[in-house]
């Protein structure tokens, strides 16, 4: 099949007119594909591969980049120098007073062997136009560019082919977005509101409150603050399509927050619109991407994930007292099993755990939850966690088919804790001080469990540790009696002397930055190499002997697993970080795995 004609002065049209002429789908050869540095992320991890393209008309070639749900037609090698594609869809973004086609839907239609025709920079043209007489226009010649009907386009931009919002302003389809466009419009479904949440930081206070929005490519988190929640919070409602435009799209900060697993995430401002759309025949409730229960150690701890199960045992409600608002919240585990053998235990929390009921053993798809790490796996519910009961969908009428016919007869497998390393670290799902804050564990409604290695620069000694009931099992704090006794009040015991406990305040630093953890008894005990006891005996008796040990405290690195959570306290809210777990670090096991990281690069070490 003969390689269809370039349209000739259509990179023209496209630089002249920018958006106005993205219906169009202009055949265009690539003269160059180069890879550049990809995104860095706020976490410190590295961004997606982008590749910069040079696409010719025969007699004009412009810069562009490939939008990144496409680099999969650089790796099948469909994409490469001297193709000639179909520019389905894209967006002119003006990136430092130049140009730049974002290519979002192309095409491949073949290959030629050399390059067509001998094309000029169409920047070019910009000085002509600034040199031309007042009141003349030197394009008025310009040359038409084809309007041949195309074949069906690309997957992402297969539905995005008409305006709404005014005139020329395209449907882009959520996949599609990215931080390189500045005009575009989403028609996408509300799949979760959250509540509008207070906080207080440097800045002084604020709120801020999420959407989930979804559309038939892809889903993504929707953020507002301050004037963006009075303007919009009570226009979206849960299931409703809106229009969306005039909004900001970053790279995504706290990815674990986000069940969406979009990269992206968009930033309310001022001025974005948002309208009701009542067209929502073409768009879907939820689209869920389902984990198997087998799978879940390939999950990193705190990750938001998609689950479907059956209900294999339901616990009884409790309740555990926040330490963050000394209030009761109530609590629920339920025992979760699939067609991969496994079974996981989820907890829920507040009203969901309180209005719970799951009689015959229902299916339940929860969208969002987040997978915990200690012990083995474990998942739990969280404020922007959603779940249907009984969906109907077909891998939970699958499921139900399986339950059926094999699945009461099955025994379950369980996650039991495997170790990890020494202490039960993992070096590949360790984090560093700037990403911890960066993605600002412990600022949701539950806790973070994360791993650490850091060095211990200073241990505050003003209140090393607190003076405990001596009874095994109750480590209550126990007051001084007038009879010289100790009294504890739990145990309704009085004791000639209590046993101290460590509660020590820690500064750690890594290559990125400080953080303050909190350390009790287990952890104190590695670190000073003392019991409490004798620390408090030495702070009385030897003061030099005191001050020396809490100085050898510091000065050494461990691996910790630790626990972030907010506290609040006089109304002021922060961030508290305690450490489970302290090992020393095995240099030989590190560096062991700092090798294999390297060599899966391509070094040899």
């Amino acid at each position: 099949m003969a390689v269809p004609a370039l349209d000739k002065g259509s990179v023209e049209t496209m630089f002249l007119h920018g958006d106005a002429e993205a219906s169009s789908s202009p055949v265009l050869q690539i003269l160059s594909v180069k890879k550049v540095s990809p995104a860095p992320m706020p976490n410190g991890q590295t961004g997606a591969d982008r590749y910069r393209l040079i696409l010719s008309d025969s007699a004009h070639f412009i810069q562009a980049m490939l939008a990144t749900q496409l680099n999969h037609l650089i790796g099948d090698g469909q994409i490469e120098k001297h193709a000639v594609v179909r520019l389905d869809q894209y967006a002119i973004n003006k990136v430092q007073n130049r140009s730049i086609v974002i290519c979002l839907g192309i095409e491949v239609l073949g290959k030629e062997t050399d390059k067509i025709g001998d094309p000029s920079s169409v920047e070019k043209l910009e000085k002509i136009e600034s040199q031309a007489p007042k009141g003349v226009n030197p394009f008025n010649e310009i040359s038409n560019v084809s309007r041949a009907s195309a074949p069906a386009k690309s997957a992402i931009a297969s539905k995005n082919a008409r305006a709404t919002n005014g005139p020329n302003t395209p449907i882009y389809p959520i996949e599609g977005l990215s931080p390189y466009q500045n005009k575009w419009t989403i028609k996408a479904r509300v799949t979760l509101k959250s509540d509008i949440r207070h906080y207080t930081n440097a800045k002084g206070d604020g709120k801020v409150f999420s959407v989930n929005l979804l559309d038939e490519s892809g889903e993504i988190r929707a953020t507002g603050f301050n004037d963006a929640v009075d303007n919009l919070f009570n226009v979206f409602e849960e299931g409703k399509v809106y229009y969306v435009s005039k909004a900001r799209v970053n790279i995504s900060k706290n990815k674990q927050y986000n069940p969406t697993n979009n990269e992206y995430e968009i930033m309310f401002e001022r001025d974005t619109q948002v309208e009701l759309c009542t067209d929502t025949t073409d768009l879907p409730q939820v689209k869920y991407n389902f984990v198997n229960l087998s799978d879940l150690t390939t999950q990193e701890a705190n990750a938001m994930i998609d689950v479907l199960g059956v209900v294999k045992e339901v616990g009884e409600l409790s309740s555990i007292v926040s330490k963050a608002t000394s209030k009761q919240i109530p609590k629920r585990e339920i025992v979760l099993i699939d067609q991969s053998e496994f079974s996981v235990r989820m907890t829920l929390w507040g009203r969901q755990a309180e209005q719970f009921s799951a009689p015959d053993q229902p299916i339940i798809a929860f969208k969002g939850v987040k997978v915990g790490d200690f012990g083995g796996r474990s998942l739990s519910m969280v404020s922007s966690s959603t779940m249907a009961v009984d969906p109907d969908i077909q891998p939970a009428h699958s499921l139900s088919g399986w339950m059926k016919a094999v699945g009461e007869t099955k025994t379950f497998q369980t996650f039991k804790s495997t170790g990890g390393g020494a202490g039960g670290f993992k070096e590949e799902e360790a984090k560093t001080i700037a990403q911890i804050k960066e993605e600002g564990l412990g600022m949701q409604d539950t806790p973070d469990n994360f791993f650490l290695r850091a060095t211990i620069v200073y241990v505050k000694k003003d209140s090393l540790s607190y003076p405990a009931c001596p009874k095994e099992g109750c480590n209550k704090k126990v007051t001084p009696t007038s009879e010289g006794s100790f009294r504890c009040e739990k145990c309704s015991e009085d004791f000639p002397a209590p046993q101290h406990r460590y509660v020590m305040s820690l500064s750690v630093l890594d290559h990125t930055g400080q953080l303050w953890l909190s350390a009790f008894d287990d952890a104190g005990r590695l670190i000073l190499d003392h019991s409490a006891d004798d620390i408090e005996r030495l702070r009385d008796e030897d003061e030099q002997a005191f001050v020396g040990a809490i100085w050898r405290g510091s000065g050494k690195a461990y691996n910790f697993a630790c626990r972030a959570r907010t506290e609040t306290f006089q109304d002021t809210s922060r961030v508290r970080y305690q450490i489970n777990r302290a090992t020393p670090v095995d240099y030989v096991a590190a560096s062991a795995w700092l090798v294999k990281q390297i060599e899966g690069l391509g070094f040899t070490v």
